[in-house]
């Protein structure tokens, strides 16, 4: 074989090493930038719903606080000679709650339930997804299909839009909870003065029938931020449909008209200074 037709085989063949191994690192590097954008993805996530949670969990302690704290109110008003009937109250907004007195005392039980609640609030759909995709990756990584890594980085994205809708979720549940527990400590810190004054004048008059118009004012008052914070904690934030893949419901329409709404109503009451 003549040295130059060597030569120019050798030329050609040389030329074509770089487009080949070009055609081999395409796939490689489609499945490597898939893959920190999936990481990245999934990081965020974790790092939100660390915070969400945090949050939702100074929620739930504070409304269980408050729940407890209508035993204060419940006691005094137990102890009422002539009490007014709730059904009386019934016609006004934010009147207490048709409950028994008992109702207020089953502090474990509200306790249990609204530990439940909160946890499903967290609840995020794609744990499924998330497992699938580190055999994806794996499969792609030793596969040199331009077409099949395509495909599979349409997957990815698609996995990644569900994580990135997830994360606007959580932010969105993150804003609303922090609202309704930055309401919920106003409301809650004036029931407590409220409260003291109403155990204080039961202890010192027990009958109803005699009190002044202001002191029969003073019970009213206590029996509306009662049914005031009753209505807020339990306001449900989120609402998962049945059978349902998709990410919660976020109910903050519904939330942010009764936090309006209660914050209105607590300045009817002439309490805020």
């Amino acid at each position: 074989m003549p040295l130059s037709f060597i030569k120019k085989k050798l030329k050609t063949e040389s030329k074509s090493i770089p487009k080949k191994v070009q055609q081999l690192k395409a796939p490689q590097q489609i499945v490597q930038s898939s893959e920190r954008e999936y990481k990245l993805c999934k990081s965020n996530l974790t790092h939100v719903k660390k915070e969400t949670a945090e949050q939702i969990e100074k929620l739930e302690k504070l409304e269980v606080k408050i729940f407890k704290s209508f035993q204060r109110f419940s006691n005094a008003f137990e102890h009422l000679k002539n009490r007014p009937e709730f059904e009386q109250k019934m016609n006004e907004s934010f009147t207490i709650p048709e409950l028994s007195f008992n109702d207020f005392q089953q502090f474990k039980t509200f306790q249990t339930e609204m530990h439940q609640k909160f946890i499903t609030m967290m609840v995020i759909p794609f744990v499924g997804q998330f497992l699938a995709l580190g055999s994806i990756l794996k499969e792609l990584k030793n596969n040199s299909s331009l077409e099949k890594a395509l495909e599979i980085q349409r997957e990815v994205d698609q996995i990644n839009a569900s994580i990135r809708k997830s994360i606007d979720f959580l932010i969105r549940l993150e804003v609303l909870a922090t609202k309704m527990e930055i309401l919920l400590m106003m409301i809650h810190k004036i029931y407590r003065k409220h409260v003291y004054e109403f155990e204080t004048l039961v202890a010192r008059n027990s009958d109803y029938a005699s009190y002044t118009h202001e002191e029969k004012m003073l019970v009213d008052t206590n029996i509306k931020l009662v049914a005031i914070l009753y209505k807020l904690i339990n306001q449900e934030l989120t609402q998962q449909e049945k059978q349902s893949n998709e990410v919660p419901v976020l109910l903050d329409n519904q939330t942010n008209d009764l936090m309006l709404q209660s914050e209105q109503a607590v300045i009817s009451l002439n309490l805020v200074h």
